[in-house]
C-alpha cells in the first residue's frame, strides 16, 4: 500500500493506464506490465494457456532472441521475472533507477510483438510439463488443488493455473496469437513502476513503447460459485496434508477485512488459537495455520495441517472445535494482535521497491485507483469483536470443503466433518424489532410480554390495507 502523495495515474488515449509510485531517496526501480488475464479467463479446453503463454514471451520477438533478451536485460543489471495467477498475469522488471528506459521498452516489445517461435514453442512445452510434474511432488500444492477443485467444481477457479499435460501437448501456435489479440488490450493492462522515478518520464516512455496495443476489453470472467465437497487422495509420503474450506466473502464485500482478522486469529502465527491447541498444547503437527484465498466476488477461508496417519482422526476434532469457539469468545486483545501485525507487515512492505510497485499495479487493475494505506488502516481499524465472531459463524452457515492428501487412510468421512461444524443457530432477534413488527411501539412493551403472542401475531394474514384479519374458518365464504 502507498501514500496517495506518492502516486499518480495517467490513462492514455488507447486506454492503457500508467501508475507511478515515486520514492526519490532510493536508486533502484522496478516496473512491471499487468495483465487482467489468468486461469480465470479459461475453458477446460484451454486450461493452462495463460500460464504456458508467460514463459512463451521470453521466448523471442520481432527484434529479439530468447537468449539475446535475457543476456541484454542481465547485462543492465536487471531482475527478470513473472507470474501468473487465477487473475493475472504479470511480467516485471527491477534494477537501478537508470535502467528505466530499456525496462519500459523491453516490456513492451514483449506483450506486443512476441513471436512464439515453433522450436522454442515445443520446448518449453516440456519446460512447462516439468513444472506440473513438479507440483505433482508437492503434496500441500496437491491438497491445495483437491480443495478448489471441490469448492468451485467445473468452474475455472477450481482448475490450476498449470493445466494438465494434455492441454500443454495440444495447444497450437495460432492459439497463444489469438488469445493476446482477446486479451492482451490496451484497457486490460496497467503499467506500475515505483521506485526513483519521474511519473513524466514514465508517461512519455509508454507512449513511445506501447504503441501497437490491440484495442477493447475481454468479456468479463464468469463469477465463481462456492459449493463444497470432500476429496481424498492416497499419496505416497509419511504424512497426512488436511485442509477445512469455509465460504468467506470477496475482496469488495464489506466484511472482507473482518474475515481477514479473523483467520489472523484462528491461525495466524505462532500465538494463533490452532498453533496452540493443535501443535504446542498436543504436539499433533509441525504446522498449522488458517488463511484466505479469492477475488473481487467470492472467497475461502480454509485451516491447514499436516500430521501423522495415526494423529489425523485426532487432529481434525482439535481443529474444528477451535474453528466454532472463534464464533464464541474471540477476545478484543487477539484483534487487537492481528491488526497490529497485519500493519506491521503492510508498513515492512514499503521498503522494497518490488512490493510497492506489486501493490499500486494490482490496485489499479482491479480498481483503478491506489487504496491508500489510511484507508486500509481505517478499514482494519473498524473491525470489531462482535464482526469476528459473526463472521466466524458465517463460515459454518455452508457445506464445508475438506482436502486430504498423503496417509489419510484415517481420514474422517465428509458427513462426520460436517457433524463436527454444525451451522449456527439463527441470531436472536431484539426484543425492540419484535415490538415495531408486531406493531407495539416499543415505550409500550413490557418485560412480561408473552413473546409467543407477538410471533403467533405475524402468522394471521393480512388484508389489503396492512390491518391484520380475522380468520375465516374452513369452507366460508
Amino acid at each position: 500500500m502507498a501514500k496517495a502523495d506518492t502516486t499518480r495515474i495517467t490513462v492514455l488515449e488507447n486506454g492503457f493506464t500508467i501508475v507511478t509510485d515515486s520514492v526519490p531517496h532510493v536508486e533502484t526501480m522496478s516496473a512491471g506490465v499487468y495483465v487482467g488475464v489468468g486461469a480465470k479467463n479459461e475453458v477446460p479446453e484451454n486450461n493452462g494457456i495463460s500460464h504456458f503463454l508467460e514463459h512463451l514471451m521470453f521466448k523471442g520477438t520481432k527484434t529479439r532472441t530468447a537468449r539475446g533478451m535475457i543476456e541484454e536485460l542481465e547485462a543492465d543489471g536487471l531482475g527478470v521475472n513473472a507470474y501468473t495467477s487465477k487473475e493475472i498475469t504479470t511480467y516485471h522488471l527491477t534494477g537501478l533507477k537508470e535502467s528505466l528506459g530499456k525496462s519500459i521498452e523491453v516490456l513492451a516489445d514483449m506483450v506486443q510483438r512476441s513471436q512464439f517461435p515453433q522450436n522454442e514453442l515445443d520446448s518449453e512445452r516440456e519446460v512447462v510439463k516439468q513444472e506440473i510434474a513438479r507440483s505433482r511432488d508437492n503434496p500441500t500444492r496437491q491438497m491445495f488443488d483437491q480443495l478448489l477443485r471441490q469448492a468451485y467444481p467445473d468452474q475455472p477457479y477450481g482448475r490450476t493455473v498449470l493445466g494438465p499435460e494434455a492441454n500443454i501437448d495440444a495447444l497450437p501456435r495460432q492459439a497463444f496469437f489469438d488469445y493476446v489479440k482477446e486479451n492482451y488490450t490496451a484497457e486490460n493492462m496497467v503499467l506500475a513502476v515505483s521506485g526513483n522515478v519521474d511519473h513524466d518520464e514514465v508517461v512519455a516512455l509508454a507512449k513511445k513503447h506501447f504503441d501497437e496495443l490491440p484495442q477493447g476489453k475481454p468479456a468479463p470472467a464468469k463469477v465463481p460459485e462456492y459449493v463444497g465437497g470432500y476429496e481424498k487422495t492416497e499419496g505416497p509420503i509419511e504424512q497426512a496434508h488436511f485442509a477445512i474450506g469455509m465460504k468467506s466473502v470477496g475482496r469488495n464485500h464489506p466484511d472482507y477485512y473482518a474475515h481477514i482478522l479473523a483467520a489472523q486469529i484462528l491461525g495466524g502465527g505462532m500465538s494463533s488459537r490452532l498453533f496452540e491447541e493443535v501443535r504446542e498444547k498436543r504436539g499433533l503437527v509441525y504446522t498449522t495455520s488458517a488463511s484466505y484465498t479469492g477475488n473481487d466476488e467470492s472467497g475461502m477461508i480454509y485451516t491447514y495441517g499436516g500430521t501423522k496417519e495415526t494423529q489425523l482422526a485426532e487432529m481434525v476434532p482439535v481443529m474444528t472445535r477451535e474453528i466454532t469457539r472463534l464464533s464464541e469468545d474471540a477476545t478484543q486483545a487477539e484483534l487487537d494482535k492481528v491488526r497490529k501485525r497485519l500493519m506491521t507487515s503492510l508498513a515492512g512492505a514499503q521498503e522494497a521497491m518490488e512490493d510497492r510497485r506489486e501493490s499500486v499495479g494490482k490496485d489499479v487493475l482491479r480498481e483503478g485507483r491506489v487504496v491508500p494505506m489510511d484507508e486500509l488502516k481505517a478499514k482494519l481499524d473498524a473491525v470489531t469483536v462482535e464482526d469476528i465472531k459473526r463472521v466466524a459463524a458465517d463460515w459454518r452457515r455452508n457445506a464445508p470443503t475438506v482436502s486430504g492428501y498423503g496417509k489419510v487412510s484415517k481420514m474422517p468421512g465428509y458427513d462426520e466433518i460436517k457433524g463436527m461444524l454444525p451451522p449456527p443457530s439463527p441470531p436472536a432477534m431484539r426484543a425492540d424489532r419484535m415490538y415495531s413488527l408486531a406493531g407495539i411501539r416499543p415505550d409500550a412493551a413490557q418485560d412480561d410480554i408473552d413473546i409467543s403472542s407477538l410471533i403467533k401475531r405475524q402468522l394471521k394474514p393480512a388484508n389489503r390495507d396492512g390491518q391484520h384479519a380475522p380468520r375465516k374458518k374452513f369452507g366460508m365464504g
